[in-house]
Order: C-alpha cells, then structure tokens, then sequence
C-alpha cells in the first residue's frame, strides 16, 4: 500500500526536498502517513465525527482516479492531496494548538475525500468544462 500511495503522490518527484519549502515538504510527507494509515488501519478509524474504514478510504481513492500524465487534473488525487496539504496549512495557521498533527491531517483528508468530487464539478460546470 505505502508503494500504491507514493506512485499515486508523485513521490519520486516530490519526496526529499521536492516540494520546495521544508515546511511545505513536511506536510506533504505528513499527508503521505496519514494516508498510507488510513488505507491500511485494521480497526475502524473515528473521523470528523464518523467511523471510516480502511476499505472506505480505498473505495474514494478509487473514485477519484488518478491521472498520471497531470497530477493537478480536476479529479486526480494530486490534485486532492494539493487541496488537502492548502486545509491543514490553513487550519495549523488558524489554531495555536494541533494536539494530534496525524489525527488531524487524516481529518483534512476525509473531509476533502467527501466534497472534492462534488467541488470538482461544480468547478467545471462554471466554467462550462462539462
């Protein structure tokens, strides 16, 4: 799974200091855990107010599909993981305490697993894509 998860993050390209920033790199290697954790947790998880399964994290990946050719495709999981790395920047911006940064990136993941797909189309049907 932690091999599925990096070809699907682009992590050749990004893991060292691809990303640029050291903070920018260390959140982008917290995303890749907090996934790589979710797809492979045994025990159902507790996630913004909802018990997850491991399978039910695998069944979103697969809809969003991924897009190898432009990781910033409207429903690739780059494109997710680019969304969801910009929620948890915010949310660590915006509260002087995270007690549990795993914890609360597996959260910025679930949520955006939940509305990325709709907030995709919405997105294209405004600008007449679809």
């Amino acid at each position: 799974m932690t091999h599925a998860i990096h070809y699907l993050t682009s992590w050749d390209i990004y893991s060292g200091t691809g990303m640029g920033s050291e903070y920018e790199q260390a959140i982008y290697n917290l995303f890749n855990a907090a996934l790589i954790d979710m797809c492979c947790k045994q025990d159902k998880m507790f996630v913004r107010n909802a018990y997850v399964t491991y399978a039910m994290v695998i069944d979103k990946i697969n809809e969003i599909g991924n897009d190898t050719s432009d990781i910033n495709a409207p429903f690739s999981l780059g494109s997710l993981m680019f969304d969801v790395m910009s929620d948890y920047t915010k949310g660590v911006e915006k509260s002087s305490i995270i007690q549990n940064p795993l914890a609360y990136m597996q959260s910025c993941i679930w949520t955006r697993m939940q509305t990325g797909i709709a907030d995709a189309y919405s997105f294209m049907r405004r600008d007449g894509l679809i």
